[in-house]
């Protein structure tokens, strides 16, 4: 166990694991749509995140183990996992560990996970007008973060309207 070690999952860690974890400086890859396609248990993030002895913790999609690669589907997981142990994700909080916190595991967060100078330009361009549904439900956001939710509820490929590598535009929506 060292700061650059991810393990996948962790349905199943006890607080010993989690102290070891934390001391250590490693990894859990929160992998909710493998875990719940499984059927393997539910990962309990704010334990892990817990400030007396903090974990670091990223999204994962585990395709392996589950049925999609989309993080917006991930992301929605992780609310709907969170929610399982009485507790709520904030929108914010789960952009930040499908980006930033993912950069952070992989030992990259000089480099990508955030918009700042110096930062390679890897992003995605998500319409909150991408569908019907989805649009209707963007017109009542109220703050940014409402609008993140939605995105992340009720968003998949469609909502991806481009993405950028290295600053350059990759793809356009399909």
């Amino acid at each position: 166990m060292r700061p650059r070690s991810i393990f996948g999952h962790a349905v199943h860690v006890t607080e010993n694991d989690l102290t070891r974890c934390a001391h250590a400086g490693c990894t859990l890859a929160h992998c909710p749509t493998s875990n719940a396609f499984l059927g393997s248990g539910a990962f309990r993030l704010f334990e892990a995140m817990r400030p007396d002895r903090r974990v670091h913790v990223a999204l994962g999609s585990d395709i392996g183990g589950g049925n999609s690669l989309s993080m917006l589907r991930v992301m929605n997981d992780a609310y709907t996992a969170a929610q399982t142990h009485g507790t709520s994700l904030h929108p914010v909080q789960s952009y930040w560990l499908a980006t930033a916190g993912a950069a952070q595991a992989l030992g990259l967060a000089p480099t990508i996970g955030r918009l700042e100078e110096g930062a390679e330009a890897d992003l995605c361009v998500l319409n909150p007008q991408a569908t019907p549904l989805l649009a209707q439900r963007a017109a009542r956001a109220e703050s940014v973060s409402d609008l993140l939710f939605a995105l992340l509820m009720l968003g998949d490929d469609r909502a991806i309207e481009a993405t950028y590598i290295m600053g350059r535009r990759h793809r356009a929506s399909p």
